[in-house]
């Protein structure tokens, strides 16, 4: 079934953007789904899972505000707009992104929920799956929102000195002002540097997908990770679109092959799409997802994910587990938290499934497991 590639123009708060977006249509009596990509990411990643998906559901994706196609956020315009906004101070990128996309549900999605009589599932990763659990919070709950789907959301670890510290560095990096001579060295900040030099850290990628991803066929593989046997002796080879090198792969331990290849291709995809214009709204959202913590208590005496106001499935690979996010873990008490209030007056329905031999893209290492979830019966 083809996917159409459409724009959109959407207007939150006097802020306005040209939305791209995908559709990969199904029947009427299938579930709607909309899925929310990563931090600086784009629609493509949703590539595997979209195959798996194919006839099963009606599925919407939409490249956020400066990612992929579509236009950029001005981080001056959004920080204005939401300065009053309650509950907004710190987070204000991120109140913007779930308002954004209930504009995008009313303007895009609207007209066949009416027609079908259904709701929306949501459902994201990391970024997407904050975003997923931020809508499933909100209070009142949004009409359209039938449910959500998070694996290894940002934003499910505790406040600490450390995420206040490095939010406090983030955020003095979004008020800089970058150039075209910054999007190199910004992307092997990304691709190349370890992401701390405290400890024993890789660069950001190597966090994304198991070691071993992809070699399930080979019996001596020992899913242990860091190159634990002969079949994980590949690294990615940090090349830019025009062919010269990024940077030397040296900080990367050993990985699969299809780990490496996937890696390059993603750096592929980011240098086509990184602006200079771009950097300081991906510093912004870094600050506002080391911000917020879904555990904290709030002056009511209950966290937010003790308070979803619609069912939540929570999901993670059982390897997406590493200093400094163990979002495995983290996502694991998100739910334990949540699921203490079953059964309490106004609590949602909660469930939880977590993935041997899996990292943190569970969209791109389980993408028939995946679909099955999201396709399944209602939560």
């Amino acid at each position: 079934m083809a996917i159409k590639h459409v724009e959109v123009d959407l207007e939150v708060r006097g802020i306005e953007s040209r939305i791209h977006y995908l559709l990969q249509e199904g029947p009427d009596d299938v579930p709607v789904i909309l899925l929310l990509h990563g931090h600086g990411s784009s629609v493509a990643e949703f590539d595997d899972l979209l195959r798996e998906l194919e006839g099963k559901a009606v599925v919407f994706a939409f490249d956020q505000p400066s990612c992929g196609r579509s236009t950029n956020a001005v981080r001056q315009d959004v920080l204005s707009a939401y300065s009053a906004v309650e509950g907004a101070r710190r987070k204000e990128a991120l109140t913007y992104l779930r308002e954004l996309t209930d504009a995008f549900v009313l303007e895009v999605i609207e007209s066949i929920l009416q027609r079908t009589g259904r709701q929306v599932r949501v459902a994201g990763g990391s970024l997407g799956g904050n975003l997923a659990l931020l809508l499933a919070e909100q209070n009142p709950r949004y009409a359209w929102l039938e449910a959500a789907y998070c694996w290894s959301p940002g934003s499910a670890w505790r406040l600490g000195i450390r995420k206040r510290i490095a939010g406090y560095i983030t955020r003095k990096r979004a008020q800089r002002e970058w150039s075209e001579a910054d999007i190199r060295p910004f992307l092997r900040a990304q691709y190349v540097e370890q992401v701390t030099h405290a400890g024993k850290t890789y660069p950001q990628p190597w966090y994304w997908y198991f070691d071993c991803w992809g070699e399930d066929a080979g019996p001596e593989c020992q899913k242990q990770g860091n190159g634990a046997c002969s079949r994980c002796h590949h690294k990615p080879i940090l090349r830019m679109p025009e062919g010269d090198l990024l940077g030397p792969s040296d900080h990367y331990p050993s990985m699969s092959a299809k780990k490496a290849r996937e890696i390059e291709r993603a750096l592929l995809a980011k240098a086509g799409t990184t602006y200079a214009s771009r950097i300081a709204w991906h510093w912004e959202l870094v600050a506002a997802q080391l911000a917020l913590s879904h555990r904290s208590r709030t002056p009511r005496g209950l966290s937010p994910i003790e308070t979803l106001q619609v069912p939540t499935m929570f999901m993670a690979g059982k390897e997406d587990r590493y200093f400094p996010a163990p979002l495995f873990e983290d996502t694991r008490a998100c739910f334990e938290l949540a699921e203490k209030r079953q059964g309490a007056p106004g609590a949602a329905r909660v469930k939880a499934r977590w993935f041997d031999a899996t990292g943190h893209s569970l969209h791109n290492e389980r993408p028939g497991e995946l679909a099955a979830i999201l396709t399944g019966p209602p939560l």
